[in-house]
């Protein structure tokens, strides 16, 4: 275990990282970065919206008042309406 330690240790010390990720020569963040980052809000919004807007699309195509219950509302206004015309004649 301990000459495993040392080996990762050798081997850390003798690496070295050129990654310069999305920076300038000076390390400040580029251009690049910044657009980027654009992008990616671009999208969320984008994508937000879609979700959004088929969220709406299927609740205006699916009812939520089943059709039954629907026929059974109008058939007791209906009613009412009778009974009130009948009580108003009498």
């Amino acid at each position: 275990m301990l000459l495993f330690l040392f080996f990762c240790i050798y081997f850390w010390e003798q690496m070295n990282c050129y990654y310069q990720g999305f920076r300038d020569t000076d390390g400040d963040l580029s251009k690049l970065f910044f657009e980027i980052m654009l992008a990616r809000v671009v999208f969320v919004l984008v994508f937000e919206h879609l979700v959004f807007g088929a969220k709406l699309l299927l609740a205006m195509i699916i009812y939520d008042v089943p059709a039954d219950v629907l026929l059974k509302e109008k058939r007791e206004e209906f009613r009412a309406k009778q009974a009130l015309d009948a009580a108003l004649i009498t």
